[in-house]
């Protein structure tokens, strides 16, 4: 029973070969990719600028040596959502398109950012440099 929360946590895996093409498609735009392996792995936005397109990403592997390596793949959505990946190389990709759901985000970063801070502003009656400086308390 202990495990089970840590599984649900784990991220996804996304198979990634040097000859096919794998294919995910968000929930909404992407802001901004960042893949952990620049020099194997590469992905590519669509040129398209249809509302799909910016929905979507193509990512392949370029096999430098006999070694295959696995890497980490985050991207952030418009709508403030990070999703998490783990990219692994194999010879033949069971799934080529993957299609997330706005549930995967392991975070909505617009959510967590969004408090706002209430604090009191007072007047600085003493102030050295101006008489006008406003200080929070």
């Amino acid at each position: 029973m202990l495990i089970v929360p840590f599984l649900t946590m784990a991220q996804k895996e996304i198979d990634v070969s040097e000859d096919y093409t794998t294919i995910i498609v968000f929930p909404s735009e992407i802001e901004e990719p960042i893949l952990g392996n620049q020099q194997e792995y590469l992905i590519k936005e669509s040129s398209n600028n249809s509302t799909l397109g910016k929905r979507t990403l193509r990512i392949g592997y370029i096999k430098l040596d006999n070694v295959e390596k696995n890497t980490n793949l985050t991207v952030f959505t418009k709508d403030g959502n990070s999703f998490e990946f783990l990219l692994k190389y194999v010879k033949t990709p069971k799934i080529l398109n993957h299609y997330v759901k706005a549930s995967e985000s392991r975070q909505n970063l617009n959510a967590s950012t969004s408090q706002t801070i209430d604090n009191p502003i007072a007047k600085n009656p003493s102030s050295y440099y101006s008489d006008n400086v406003e200080t929070i308390e």
